[in-house]
């Protein structure tokens, strides 16, 4: 039974992730995190589900128009150079082979840092655009860029449009009731 809800929650953010790349962001944490796979005892407990999102995010990635460069700041820098030293000392140790496995999950993890880095610039500067949109239209007087539209965006308009639905709506009722009446 708990194969079959992590599998599905899985899946199903696996499938969000293909439109929105920042649920499988939030889906690979989750999963390296809290790593629900290993309280179950079917086919999950060995499943692939991180290497799943990873995928999911990729191809999330691929599909969208909105991915940015993660490279915006000193601090994305840094920790590229880190990772690129971290590899040149795994090489010049004494022990590659050994140590491959601990390289390789501290790789994957700062990877994923990258990629989330780049798909959280996103999302932030979607998120601060429909805040300016929903501030513009809270404060604004009407003399926007919305052209034809901007003097039915008053709250007196809407309220009257509203109470002239209602009205359309209600009429025919009343008709009815007045010839029962009758």
């Amino acid at each position: 039974m708990r194969d079959i809800l992590v599998i599905g929650i899985v899946l199903a953010g696996c499938i969000a992730a293909l439109r929105r790349p920042w649920i499988g962001i939030m889906l690979w944490t989750w999963l390296s995190i809290m790593n629900p796979h290993r309280y179950t005892y079917g086919i999950a407990y060995s499943a692939p589900l991180a290497a799943m999102s990873v995928a999911s995010v990729g191809l999330g990635l691929l599909m969208t128009k909105q991915r940015e460069s993660p490279f915006k700041g000193s601090p994305v820098t840094w920790l590229t150079v880190f990772m690129l030293w971290m590899t040149i000392s795994w090489l010049a140790g004494f022990d590659v082979a050994g140590d491959y496995e601990q390289w390789k999950k501290v790789m994957k993890i700062d990877v994923m840092i990258l990629v989330a880095l780049m798909v959280s610039e996103v999302e932030t500067a979607d998120e601060a655009a429909e805040a300016r949109q929903d501030a513009r239209a809270i404060f604004d007087d009407g003399a926007g860029d919305r052209g034809e539209h901007r003097e039915g965006r008053r709250a007196h308009d809407v309220i009257g449009q509203l109470e002239h639905n209602l009205d359309q709506r209600l009429d025919p009722a009343d008709e009815r009731a007045g010839a029962l009446a009758d």
